[in-house]
């Protein structure tokens, strides 16, 4: 982590109390958390889990950087640099995971479907959120085969899994676990895979990232 980042961060994060944690978009890796220090006043830490360079921001109350841990001064519509307003990055491209009940929802749906190639590949192209291991899972899911090819594949059977795979966002029913090969665990998961090794069940997600 960047020197003056850290610096920032042991004054006004040191003693601070975390008011609040919001995911703006379930489908993004974007995170904020909201500190409040009794003698600093409150700041936001804005972390950007996202693309092959994750960032950490920390802003003001007027939502103005402060300072981060990766400048970028190339993008004259998102500048992050200290003394700047935040903007946040675009929203993912994509359909939603959740039928968002419009009429051209299913649809839309379909034609992600209708790609050539496997099916796990055109879902992660088409739909938002949606990584490799989980569009694998919900290939597996539908036809108990991760490499499946797209075109003929239940249009409904698809979108059922996708809503089964993304309920723990509403229900809070995670199924966190590790995947073990060979005696090795291999990976994990918040929810239960089918497609890969042996899922062995675990008391929390970070009890499976700890084994992993």
């Amino acid at each position: 982590m960047s020197g003056p980042l850290l610096l920032l961060l042991r004054k006004y994060g040191r003693g601070a109390q975390v008011a609040g944690i919001e995911q703006p978009d379930p489908c993004e890796r974007l995170g904020r958390l909201a500190l409040a220090h009794p003698e600093h006043g409150a700041t936001t830490l804005v972390l950007e889990l996202i693309g092959h360079r994750p960032n950490a921001l920390l802003l003001n109350p007027a939502g103005r950087i402060l300072e981060c841990l990766h400048h970028q001064t190339e993008r004259a519509d998102r500048l992050l640099q200290p003394g700047r307003a935040y903007v946040p990055p675009a929203p993912p491209a994509g359909l939603s995971p959740f039928d968002d009940g419009s009429e051209t929802y299913f649809a839309r749906l379909a034609a992600q479907l209708e790609q050539p190639g496997a099916r796990w590949k055109a879902l992660v192209a088409g739909v938002a959120g949606l990584s490799p291991t989980a569009a694998r899972e919900i290939a597996w899911r539908v036809h108990g085969d991760a490499g499946a090819a797209a075109v003929g594949t239940s249009l409904l059977a698809v979108a059922q899994a996708l809503q089964e795979l993304w309920a723990p966002l509403h229900t809070g029913e995670w199924c966190p676990g590790t995947v073990e090969e060979a005696g090795k665990v291999v990976g994990f998961a918040a929810y239960t895979l089918h497609f890969r090794g042996s899922f062995v069940r675990q008391p929390t997600l970070r009890a499976a990232v700890e084994q992993f």
